[in-house]
């Protein structure tokens, strides 16, 4: 709907200006030089936020969609937190109907529309819970369900793995399956490859009042 398209743009420019803030913390110089580190860029629209910049905290409700290199996930509500100081994600945590996937094609635009996505079905990562924390730090996400719904599946080719808990290293193609593990057919590991991305962007300041209502 045309009345969601300003929430939209601040969801996508709150974590993006964020990410572009990253810099490395003072200290000696290396007896070397060393590449710059490598920062950390989400982009994600919700239908609402709240975020406070006092201490870092986010929520995202709605339609959640964020993207993250190759990755792509679908959820109802996100919340997690921000270092205020260094700028860099501490935590998010994705609950409701979530869907992660890899993709092989994003096209952004530079309104503030939700990119069009393609999946590479041929070597794509699959996966749904009703509960993922993405540990940014060490490259991980646990996933988990709530009692009474199906548990996490991980899906790759033609392979289908399910446990109670499930743990995926999206950068290393690797997974663990912990809890009444059950595997069918083959997963081959190993990540996917780099998401091609098209269109353009038009980066903007970032909001800065604690919440922005959706508009109506």
């Amino acid at each position: 709907p045309m009345g969601r398209r300003p929430i939209l743009a601040s969801a996508c420019l709150l974590l993006s200006a964020a990410a572009c803030a990253l810099a490395a913390e003072p200290g000696p110089p290396p007896p070397k030089k060393q590449d710059a580190p490598e920062t950390e860029r989400l982009q994600v629209w919700a239908d609402r936020i709240v975020y406070n910049a006092d201490n870092g905290k986010f929520v995202f409700t709605g339609q959640v969609l964020v993207l993250k290199g190759n990755q792509r996930m679908d959820c109802t509500e996100m919340e997690g937190a921000v270092d205020p100081k260094t700028q860099r994600f501490m935590k998010i945590l994705a609950k409701g109907k979530v869907q992660l996937s890899t993709v092989d094609t994003i096209n952004v635009n530079p309104s503030s529309e939700r990119p069009a996505t393609t999946v590479n079905a041929a070597d794509a990562w699959r996966a749904t819970c009703t509960r993922a924390d993405y540990d940014l730090a060490a490259g991980k996400i646990v996933m988990t369900s709530e009692a009474g719904q199906p548990r996490p599946q991980i899906w790759r080719a033609q392979g289908n793995g399910e446990a109670d808990t499930i743990i995926f290293y999206p950068n290393k193609g690797e997974y663990e399956l912990i809890g009444n593990p059950v595997i069918r057919g083959d997963i081959p590991t190993g990540p996917a490859k780099p998401a091609t991305r098209t269109g353009t962007e038009k980066p903007k300041e970032a909001p800065k009042g604690k919440e922005e209502p959706a508009a109506k």
